[in-house]
């Protein structure tokens, strides 16, 4: 990880060829738990400790999640409660009550979908307009982005 330190840690998590298993999911609930956004310089992260925290916690998220069907993060398996932020953009953060917000993760057309809270999160954000997001999947209609491919529609 500490290869490109200028690199944000979220596209360094999802990058498979550094740290294999840790997906969009993984990458941040993690970033969550350790209070980072995705777009921080790895170098940023890796001040005091914080990167070989952030991946002692990604390596018990995913020790611990091995063996189940829906994979839990937040200790109660509940429905719609086992995610702090990752799929609930648009909803409110279960620590602070703050919007979950989803930006895109990386350069296109390699980025993936990053979920994160503006008030627990801190570090870099995406430039956003405070528009309203309604929840991935919530039925939103969908737009095809450049190269052909879907990208949600946000209101």
């Amino acid at each position: 990880m500490r290869a490109d330190p200028q690199r944000t840690v979220g596209e360094t998590l999802l990058d498979q060829r550094v740290l294999a298993g840790v997906g969009t999911m993984f990458m941040a609930e993690a970033l969550f738990l350790r209070g980072v956004t995705p777009w921080t310089p790895v170098a940023d992260v890796d001040t005091g400790g914080g990167l070989e925290a952030l991946l002692d916690l990604e390596h018990r998220l995913l020790d611990l999640n091995r063996e189940r069907a829906v994979q839990v993060t937040t200790g109660d398996a509940r429905p719609g409660r086992d995610k702090w932020v990752h799929g609930r953009s648009g909803r409110p953060c279960w620590r602070c009550g703050t919007t979950v917000r989803v930006a895109p993760v990386g350069p296109p057309p390699t980025d993936r979908t990053g979920f994160y809270c503006p008030a627990c999160q801190q570090g870099p954000r995406p430039t956003d307009d405070g528009r309203t997001q309604r929840p991935l999947g919530s039925g939103a209609r969908s737009r095809r982005g450049a190269g052909g491919r879907r990208e949600p529609r946000y209101r």
